[in-house]
C-alpha cells in the first residue's frame, strides 16, 4: 500500500527535483508551486508518494475550490509524475485510489495528464473539444528538419522568410504589452504581469522572451522555457492585423532553427483544441500527443 507525504520545502526540495529530472517534465518542477501560489493565492496540495521507503511518484495539486483539486492550473498539463519503472497496472491503481479520494481527503480531483498519441479519428466531431499538445522531435540538422516538411509546409516557411521579419530578444514590459493586446483582441483574459515575472525569476536563464518585428513594427511575442533538452512554447501571440503575413510561421521556424543549433532535442508547442485554428496551424510541425 502506498503512502502520501505532504511536501515540505525544507525537507523534500532536492528529492522532488531529482525525481523530476529523471522521470518528469517541466510542469512537474517544484518551482511552479511558488509561482502559482504567490501569483494567484491558490493553496498547494503537493505530495510525495512512497512504497515503503521508496519514492515512486509525485502528486502536484492546487486547491481551486472548497471541493476540488487540480493538477495544474494556468499551465498546459501536469498530472502525476511516476517513476519510469512503475508498471501501468501500478500507475492505474495509484491513480484510481487518488481519484476515489482515499488519500487526499474528500476532494474532487482533476488530472491534466499527457497521454498517448491520438489518431486521425480523434478529429471527428465528437472529439473537437479535447485538448492536445504537439511535440516535434528535432532530429538531424536544420536542412534535414526542413526537408522533412512536405512541399506545402516548406512553401509556407519560404514565403514567411521573404517578409521583413526580425525575431529579437525583449524584456517583460515589451512582451506583456503585446501579449495583453493580443489576448484582449481574442476576448481572452490575460495572466497578471506578476505571474510572468515570477516565472522569469524562478527559471532565469532558461526563459526565452522574443519579440517579432516587421519593418520595425512590433508584430508578436514568444515566451519559452528550455528544460532538460526540451523547449516549451509557453505562450505565443501575433497581432491580428499582421496575420496575412504569416508571422507565426516565421516565429516558430526561427525558434526551431535555434533549438536545433543549441542541442535541443524536442519542441513542445503547447496546448490546443483539436480541429481549432491554432491546432491546424501547429499540426504542420509534427507529432500529436493527447492529454486531458
Amino acid at each position: 500500500m502506498f503512502s502520501l507525504v505532504k511536501y515540505d520545502k525544507n525537507i523534500h526540495f532536492s528529492a522532488w527535483q531529482d525525481f523530476v529530472r529523471d522521470n518528469g517534465h517541466l510542469y512537474h518542477d517544484i518551482r511552479w508551486l511558488d509561482i502559482i501560489n504567490f501569483s494567484y493565492g491558490l493553496e498547494p496540495f503537493y505530495h510525495l508518494i512512497y512504497d515503503s521507503d521508496k519514492l515512486i511518484a509525485l502528486a502536484p495539486f492546487f486547491k481551486i475550490s472548497n471541493s476540488k483539486l487540480l493538477s495544474l492550473p494556468f499551465i498546459s498539463f501536469a498530472g502525476l509524475c511516476f517513476h519510469k519503472d512503475i508498471s501501468e497496472n501500478e500507475v492505474e491503481k495509484i491513480t484510481e485510489d487518488l481519484m476515489l479520494k482515499t488519500e487526499l481527503g474528500n476532494y474532487e480531483i482533476e488530472l491534466r495528464t499527457m497521454k498517448g498519441k491520438i489518431n486521425e479519428n480523434s478529429e471527428s466531431e465528437g472529439h473537437k473539444k479535447k485538448y492536445v499538445t504537439m511535440i516535434k522531435n528535432l532530429e538531424g540538422d536544420i536542412d534535414t528538419v526542413f526537408k522533412n516538411f512536405d512541399k506545402k509546409q516548406r512553401n509556407m516557411i519560404r514565403k514567411a522568410e521573404q517578409e521583413p521579419f526580425e525575431l529579437v530578444d525583449c524584456n517583460l514590459d515589451t512582451y506583456y504589452k503585446i501579449y495583453l493586446k493580443a489576448t484582449n483582441d481574442l476576448g481572452t483574459p490575460g495572466h497578471r504581469k506578476e505571474f510572468f515575472g515570477r516565472i522569469i525569476e524562478n527559471f532565469r536563464d532558461s526563459v526565452r522572451l522574443k519579440l517579432l518585428k516587421r519593418n520595425k513594427m512590433e508584430v508578436g511575442v514568444l515566451f519559452e522555457i528550455d528544460y532538460f533538452r526540451t523547449r516549451y512554447d509557453m505562450w505565443a501571440f501575433s497581432l491580428k492585423e499582421f496575420f496575412q503575413y504569416k508571422p507565426n510561421v516565421f516565429m516558430y521556424w526561427e525558434t526551431l532553427k535555434n533549438a536545433i543549433e543549441t542541442g535541443i532535442e524536442r519542441y513542445d508547442f503547447g496546448r490546443s483544441t483539436i480541429a481549432g485554428g491554432i491546432y491546424n496551424f501547429k499540426k504542420i510541425y509534427d507529432e500529436i500527443v493527447k492529454y486531458t
